[in-house]
């Protein structure tokens, strides 16, 4: 008998076995069935929320435009324009009010505008139009004359801008939290102490939003020098010229040069020459004159006779 309960028991144990693992197995597939979904990939927008998080909670801190301080750099630049222009015209005068009513079509103005007469009239005006506008302007400023000289120059501030976005929400934020220490300061010591700290922060703000508005300025209005000359004025081209006329024509500016410039000289000096020059000629008459009263007249002497 106790053997026969021996093997009922193995067998009640084996069975119980396998029903355990049987158990396990099945926890174990449900884990995996379960945690399958959580393991796929969120949706795109909880992905892309997910991911922008961090970028969001920069710019909302730091306080730039993130827009601006983002991956836009590339789509938004600022760029300086400035550009010099020469142009020959047959009168000086009428080109020059065609370039001021040039400047007002492409909603700009003359900002300085300095004019010469003469036997070479000349003209220097600077204007001023949106940057969107520069290249048809200098391109309508050319075609008033004859292109003499062209120089157009660029500068792209784009990162010196982002960096004074930051450095003005910093000072920002700097000058507000010295305004509430100002106002829970007690002591009378403290007070000078917090307001001499708040006027140096302030005038540092000052400053950075100074040079934002400049640059500012500068990339929403481009610079346009434009130098009006008329059709005497000689150009002088861009290289050098060789040869026997191009050598005599510039010994021949020299020497004309030399001359004006002695003869400019010389009637500079010719009052003073006569000022002073009189008045000496006649100290020096009057003193040959009192010499040749002073000398004694001359005596004629006759040789002595041969004696015998």
């Amino acid at each position: 008998m106790r053997p026969r309960h021996s093997g009922v028991r193995a067998t009640w144990m084996t069975a119980a076995g396998m029903a355990v693992l049987t158990l396990m197995v099945g926890c174990g597939a449900g884990e995996f069935d379960t945690a399958e979904p959580a393991a796929d990939a969120p949706p795109a927008g909880a992905a892309d929320g997910a991911r922008e998080r961090p970028e969001d909670m920069d710019s909302v801190d730091s306080g730039v435009d993130g827009g601006r301080a983002g991956g836009s750099l590339a789509e938004h630049r600022d760029i300086i324009y400035t550009g010099e222009v020469t142009v020959q015209v047959e009168q000086v005068d009428a080109a020059a009010r065609e370039v001021a009513a040039l400047a007002q079509r492409h909603e700009g103005f003359v900002a300085g505008d300095r004019r010469s007469g003469g036997e070479h009239p000349r003209a220097t005006l600077v204007l001023r139009v949106p940057s969107e506008h520069f290249t048809t302007a200098v391109n309508e400023i050319a075609d008033i004359g004859t292109e003499r000289g062209r120089d157009i120059d660029t500068e792209d501030v784009t990162e010196e801008m982002v960096d004074l976005d930051t450095r003005i929400a910093t000072a920002q934020a700097s000058v507000d939290r010295t305004r509430e220490l100002l106002e829970r300061a007690d002591s009378i010591s403290d007070i000078v102490e917090v307001e001499a700290e708040l006027a140096e922060r302030e005038a540092r703000l000052a400053s950075l939003q100074a040079r934002q508005r400049e640059l500012a300025d500068l990339t929403s209005l481009s610079t346009i020098t434009v130098s009006l000359v008329g059709p005497e004025e000689v150009i002088e081209e861009n290289g050098s010229a060789l040869g026997f006329l191009t050598g005599l024509s510039a010994g021949w500016q020299a020497f004309t040069r030399s001359m004006t410039v002695l003869v400019t000289v010389f009637g500079a000096l010719l009052p003073w020459l006569v000022a002073a020059g009189v008045p000496a000629a006649a100290v020096v008459w009057r003193v040959r004159r009192r010499r040749g009263t002073t000398t004694p007249p001359f005596e004629e002497k006759t040789p002595p006779t041969a004696r015998a």
